[in-house]
């Protein structure tokens, strides 16, 4: 469960940065120019799409940590374990 925590936080983190730098050139789009909200209902569409991206992986993610014994990391970390040891 530990493992599926880190990957939910990042996403969640990543997420927002995302709504928020859209958000942001949405309201000076809107601002500026009412002839520019045709461009805000792109961006929209786009923040949907990379959001849905996002979450995909995330579901991902989750599969192959429950697949999987050990994740990468840990993996990689027991092989540098060994390798000081062995030195």
């Amino acid at each position: 469960m530990k493992k599926i925590i880190v990957p939910l936080i990042i996403t969640i983190i990543t997420g927002l940065i995302f709504c928020g730098y859209f958000i942001t050139i949405i309201i000076a789009l809107v601002q500026g120019s009412k002839s520019l909200e045709f461009l805000s209902v792109i961006l929209i569409l786009v923040l949907a799409g990379l959001l849905f991206a996002l979450i995909y992986n995330l579901i991902e993610r989750i599969k192959e940590i429950k697949e999987e014994d050990n994740d990468d990391l840990s993996k990689y970390w027991l092989y540098i374990r060994k390798r000081i040891r062995n030195a």
